[in-house]
């Protein structure tokens, strides 16, 4: 069995996703593409933490 590690590169690209879904949900409530730079400050505002903490139990149950 390999060891588990940190990907990196997959949580960046989960974050990018999410911050996609975010904007594309959010930009249909106000009627206008709110923009990247928006969605971006918003969902880390709002939502890293909550999405950090469920990725870092999620990890540390695979281990």
């Amino acid at each position: 069995m390999s060891p588990k590690y940190f990907d990196l590169k997959t949580q960046i690209e989960e974050v990018i996703q999410e911050i996609m879904k975010y904007k594309w949900l959010e930009s249909e409530k106000a009627g206008r593409d709110i923009g990247m730079k928006e969605a971006t400050i918003r969902w880390i505002t709002e939502h890293y933490d909550k999405w950090f903490n469920e990725t870092k139990e999620k990890f540390m149950k695979e281990i």
